[in-house]
């Protein structure tokens, strides 16, 4: 004779609830306010959160470890539904819940304050302003290189506020002052990637740059450009008050020369520096106190700000 679950001792409901995967609390959490609190106080753990749009869908996909095995469920949102996919397939019905609704609930039960990662893959740029409202927060943006040049430079203008960190996998720019507009952005973290089509930096886009942390890869900019841009650095023509990190990758086509990078200027090789596996990295200071630690290694460079 069935039992109605929450008639059972605590422990037992407990001891039920541990029993689930994400699936079953997903639907669990769905039945009442009382069963989605039982859930959320379970505090099952997910991995980063994620979500990717392709086609104008939202697909929420979560992982987690159940029964020591790692377990993986995606579920397509839509207003007053959802469809899973995994081991089985299935749709899930709240006719008062939006898009929104769906991700706040999901992220609630599992203890989750924000999507971790917003992948575009191809979306219609009218949806861009749906997906806005329905994902208002999240930690990294990433814009694929299945998006055209235009949708990409759409997605960013749009979507770029959201996220803590964007990442563009499109060389986007057109020409050579086309990048220093979107590296003059107060934003926190951006990496541009795409090794179909270096990107083209000057000295002049790095003096202009405002992003706080900055990733380039591939790019064609010059040692001697790196060079004047240290001993800019050195003499202080720059405040770079915001700059805390800056990687560039060159062509693999190009080895750096550090040499070159670092021709006529005093620097202090770190004493913990393993070269042959690491690379080589050192450190300068200018008159203020600042220090710059610069790190090369192939074809990367790397410069530290503190």
């Amino acid at each position: 004779m069935p039992v109605p679950i929450l008639s059972i001792s605590e422990s037992d409901l407990q001891y039920a609830l541990n029993c689930m995967d994400i699936s079953e609390l997903l639907a669990f959490s769905l039945c009442s306010k009382r069963t989605k609190n039982l859930v959320k106080s379970l505090n099952r753990k997910t991995d980063h959160p994620f979500v990717f749009v392709y086609e104008n869908c939202i697909r929420f996909n979560l992982t987690g470890l159940f029964n020591n095995v790692q377990e993986f469920i995606s579920l397509a949102i839509f207003d007053s539904y959802i469809e899973f996919r995994e081991n089985r397939t299935g749709v899930w019905k709240r006719q008062e819940f939006t898009q929104s609704d769906w991700i706040a609930h999901i992220l609630d039960i599992f203890n989750e304050s924000i999507i971790q990662l917003l992948r575009i893959e191809n979306v219609s740029p009218p949806f861009l302003d749906t997906l806005k409202k329905v994902i208002p927060k999240c930690r990294m943006l990433v814009i694929s290189e299945t998006c055209s040049t235009k949708l990409t430079k759409i997605a960013f203008w749009k979507l770029f506020s959201i996220a803590e960190q964007v990442d563009i996998h499109k060389n986007i720019f057109d020409d050579a002052n086309d990048i220093s507009k979107y590296l003059t952005l107060n934003l926190k973290s951006v990496g541009f990637n795409d090794w179909q089509k270096p990107f083209k930096l000057k000295l002049n886009d790095l003096l202009a740059l405002n992003i706080a942390l900055l990733s380039i890869a591939p790019t064609s900019i010059t040692e001697k450009e790196l060079n004047r841009f240290i001993k800019l650095w050195m003499k202080g023509s720059h405040t770079f008050y915001r700059q805390k990190f800056i990687r560039l990758t060159l062509d693999d086509e190009f080895e750096l020369n550090r040499q070159e990078v670092l021709k006529g200027i005093k620097y202090e090789v770190d004493e913990d520096d393993d070269e042959e596996e690491d690379g080589f990295q050192c450190r300068m200071r200018r008159g203020d106190g600042k220090e710059l630690i610069v790190w090369v290694g192939g074809i990367v460079i790397g410069f530290y700000f503190s």
